[in-house]
């Protein structure tokens, strides 16, 4: 007899995205809203974009093609913008290592603070890809 560990979360509350035709999963916990895509700002001589969203300038990361919508994460306490991890499916999924089941698919975790680190080591928050 198989017993599931309490430690263990058996579902996992965040968003189904899809980035560059495959399902990556974004905790609840780091996801703060969608927005329509804004208009993108390059910084000048800095390989840094950013955005007007909602008042507030965000840094953007683009992580594949520019979609139709912003995704809005928080690292630490500071908001990031994310282009090109389109929405598929927000709510509860069963829990798959770090990642989550989606209609028999796995989605393995986006971590969006390694995504902020490997664009600090790039030297800034620099295209990937035509955004």
């Amino acid at each position: 007899m198989v017993t599931q560990s309490p430690a263990l979360p058996l579902h996992r509350a965040g968003v189904v995205v899809r980035l560059n035709g495959e399902l990556r999963f974004l905790s609840a916990q780091s996801v703060r809203r969608f927005v329509p895509l804004p208009v993108l700002s390059d910084v000048a001589g800095t390989g840094l974009t950013m955005a007007l969203v909602d008042g507030q300038v965000l840094p953007i990361i683009a992580v594949g093609p520019r979609g139709s919508a912003l995704t809005v994460c928080e690292v630490g306490a500071e908001l990031v913008g994310l282009i090109g991890a389109d929405p598929e499916a927000v709510g509860f999924f069963e829990a798959d290592g770090s990642g989550a089941m989606f209609h028999g698919q796995r989605a393995a975790a986006l971590d969006v603070a390694e995504l902020v680190r490997a664009s600090v080591r790039r030297g800034g928050f620099e295209h990937e890809g035509e955004a």
